[in-house]
């Protein structure tokens, strides 16, 4: 497969006349670390997408055999299209996939690989509406029971408060109930005295 591969090279050579690269520590963690990075590591996976398509090395077609993409439950199984292209084989699941998983994508018995198929991501967008936007939201449509606060202000817990339970007057009844009070022990003190 042609242009799929990687080629290392070092800027100065390996003989110990011109470094001492060969014998240092180091030389084999980058050794080790060329080898990791030359192993396919790629993931194949796509949105469901009439649209959407994952590519593969390239594999020789012989006779009729026919490619088939299927769940691993196999409750699901299509016959997918696909492309040779640079190199590669580009399949393409099609629309008539319509559930998020893993598939097998075999050619006659084989299985050639594991894809994994995922719902489109614009759900997961997490722009958002500025206040504006939000009160002419709420103006628009008399149906939406809703307030729009200002969220950068110090006395947002208060507002909220004030929103929720409304004004509290339970502290004005409580020095109503005091001065009564007094006032009632100051004419029953003092009306018994004039009655008298």
């Amino acid at each position: 497969m042609w242009g799929t591969g990687k080629v290392y090279t070092l800027a100065v050579p390996l003989n110990p006349e011109y470094s001492n690269f060969a014998r240092h520590a180091l030389f084999v963690a980058t050794t080790l670390r060329m080898a990791e990075l030359s192993q396919s590591t790629s993931m194949l996976s796509s949105y469901i997408s009439a649209e959407a398509f994952f590519a593969l090395p390239a594999i020789n077609l012989s006779g009729e055999s026919v490619f088939k993409l299927s769940s691993t439950d196999r409750l699901q199984e299509v016959i997918p299209g696909y492309i040779l292209r640079e190199g590669q084989l580009e399949v393409s699941p099609g629309p008539d996939i319509t559930k998020s998983g893993n598939y097998l994508l075999t050619l006659g018995v084989d299985t050639i690989s594991v894809a994994g198929l995922n719902y489109n991501r614009n759900e997961s967008n997490l722009d958002s509406y500025s206040r504006d936007e939000l009160l002419a939201i709420v103006a628009s449509n008399d149906a939406i029971n809703a307030s729009v606060f200002d969220g950068n202000t110090e006395s947002l817990t208060r507002t909220l408060t004030v929103e929720q339970k409304g004004t509290e007057l339970w502290k004005w009844c409580l020095f109503l109930i005091l001065v009564f009070l007094l006032l009632e022990s100051l004419l029953i003190r003092f009306w018994n005295k004039n009655a008298s």
